[in-house]
């Protein structure tokens, strides 16, 4: 009787802290609030270079604040840049707030053809209790697909010109009326110039003895030499060529 009392009380005294402990590891481990993660591509196959937007979707309650980072650098896919992130509330029913959904949106840009998998994407919550969290979600398989089928290796046709239709008569167009003003206006102010300035007699014209191909090697000579530096140098160039 006295073995039998003593074997309980040293069963009981073993299960207690194991007990106290199963309670404590219970107590200690704080359940993740709601919170739910997804990753989608668009479009799920592109070509070489075309942009895809790569969205992340976070549901989750309104007392969380949620944060992204950046897709993880991978071989072959660029990120070309991060949209606006952009934070959506649920009705509330019946008086309990609803769910909230913050969305995150990245472009990205292949240069491989295949199936390729972007970098995973670390996004993290705070709670308004101060409690931390971070998972980390995998967007889908992106598919880069070639312009041209298997085994065509013909030329495509260039696509036509865009045809902008026939300019206007030289006659009809905006600018003449303007240079007809300005010609007049010209003519004007050397008619009043000729009567303002003092006769002065003609100088003696002194023939000029070079030969036109002369004179036309004189100014491409001039030409060795000249740094094209500017634009205004390559047209003076151009010009005398």
């Amino acid at each position: 009787m006295r073995r039998a009392a003593l074997a309980a009380l040293i069963a009981v005294a073993v299960g207690v802290p194991s007990v106290v402990a199963l309670g404590e590891s219970r107590v200690g481990a704080q359940e993740p609030p709601a919170f739910d993660v997804s990753a989608s591509l668009r479009p799920r196959a592109a070509t070489l270079g075309e942009p895809v937007k790569l969205v992340v979707t976070v549901r989750h309650s309104q007392e969380l604040l949620i944060s992204s980072g950046e897709p993880a650098r991978v071989s072959d896919i660029e990120l070309l840049g991060t949209g606006v992130e952009e934070l959506v509330f649920d009705d509330a029913v019946d008086g309990v707030p609803g769910m909230a959904t913050t969305t995150f949106e990245f472009t990205i840009a292949a240069y491989v053809l295949g199936d390729l998998h972007p970098g995973d994407i670390e996004v993290s919550w705070l709670d308004a209790d101060g409690s931390t969290g971070s998972t980390s979600v995998r967007p889908p398989i992106l598919r880069i697909q070639p312009v041209r089928g298997a085994g065509d290796e013909d030329l495509r046709p260039l696509k036509p010109q865009a045809a902008a239709g026939d300019p206007p008569a030289w006659w009809q167009g905006p600018e003449l009326p303007i240079a007809l003003a300005v010609v007049a206006l010209g003519a004007v102010g050397v008619l009043a110039w000729r009567r303002r300035r003092p006769q002065v007699a003609a100088p003696e014209v002194v023939e000029d003895e070079l030969s036109p191909e002369d004179r036309a090697r004189e100014r491409l000579d001039a030409l060795r030499g000249l740094a094209l530096a500017d634009r205004e140098a390559y047209r003076h160039f151009y010009g005398e060529l």
